[in-house]
């Protein structure tokens, strides 16, 4: 009912809120996956914890024929989209953005959006599958669709801390059926790096996909000592080593009591230690990085 309410007040209600409301960027649309099943494709913008409430419709009158109504929570901006069921030929959404989440916070009536179908609108690009895995200082993404008309392109787009930026253009093959994708990126950034598609179709509307995060190179999250507090034996653990690395175990008058180069294995032993405090050093070769961890050991 809540929704209802608030479309019967977009024409009518101005007010100014506490909170920045989500705007909408261009290529929002409708487009048809098969007969009686449609997606809605929102771009907006916006920063922060927001939502987007969406009433359905069929017919010529906006305001007639509410096939359903849900609510989308957002965080920050981009795209967002939602799949609905309508047996008509002519079903279309309004979007009323509000801040806060799903359960609280303040409509934005007079930024409503409409979205109308158009039987001659480009089919988007739809993806089944996404992955990107880093192997040293290169980053393997793979993709695969399930259905492509009209598309012309796919953008990869990186960001690894100022935003997303483009990465390599890679044009879509164009199957009604799908098909499967695959590149590279040289990404030698020691945080973690995200990865994300932008699917353009020819007239020019493009959506972007969900965002896939790749470990630096010198991730801290990668390197595992347990357990901690030790009872005199513990384990050093490297989750998908590829490369040479070398791991010290210094105690507290900084001698270097252990020294193991790790090659093809990812994993080593640390038994029977005295009680103090140890610093485990850990050091990719190759990159040069350097990442410290602490023991501490109580028998």
């Amino acid at each position: 009912m809540k929704k209802i309410l608030l479309l019967a007040s977009i024409a009518i209600t101005t007010a100014a809120f506490s909170q920045d409301c989500p705007g909408f960027n261009p290529g929002s649309s409708i487009t048809k996956i098969i007969p009686g099943l449609y997606k809605l494709t929102v771009n907006f913008s916006g920063n922060g914890q927001k939502h987007l409430d969406v009433a359905f419709f069929e017919g010529p009158t906006i305001l007639a024929n509410l096939l359903s109504t849900t609510c989308i929570p957002v965080n920050g901006g981009g795209t967002v989209s939602v799949n609905f069921v309508s047996l008509g030929n002519d079903p279309r959404a309004v979007v009323i953005p509000a801040t806060g989440n799903c359960g609280g916070g303040d409509p934005c009536p007079t930024q409503a959006l409409t979205v109308s179908y158009s039987a001659t609108a480009a089919m988007p690009i739809l993806i089944s599958s996404f992955y990107a895995k880093r192997n040293n200082s290169v980053v393997t993404l793979n993709w695969n669709t399930l259905i492509e008309i009209n598309a012309k392109e796919f953008i990869v787009q990186k960001n690894t801390g100022n935003g997303f930026v483009d990465v390599k253009t890679i044009t879509a093959l164009n199957k009604a059926n799908g098909a499967s994708y695959t590149t590279t990126d040289n990404d030698v950034n020691k945080g973690n790096t995200f990865y994300r598609l932008r699917m353009v179709d020819f007239d020019g509307t493009y959506t972007n996909s969900d965002t896939r995060t790749v470990k630096g190179t010198a991730s801290d999250s990668e390197y595992m000592v347990f357990p901690n507090p030790s009872n005199g034996n513990g384990k050093v653990s490297i989750t998908d080593i590829s490369e040479p690395t070398d791991v010290q175990l210094i105690d507290n008058t900084g001698r270097v009591i252990k020294n193991v180069s790790m090659n093809n294995n990812n994993s080593i032993e640390l038994n029977n230690l005295q009680n103090g405090m140890y610093q485990i050093r850990i050091h990719t070769k190759s990159q040069g990085s350097v990442v410290t961890r602490k023991l501490t050991v109580i028998n």
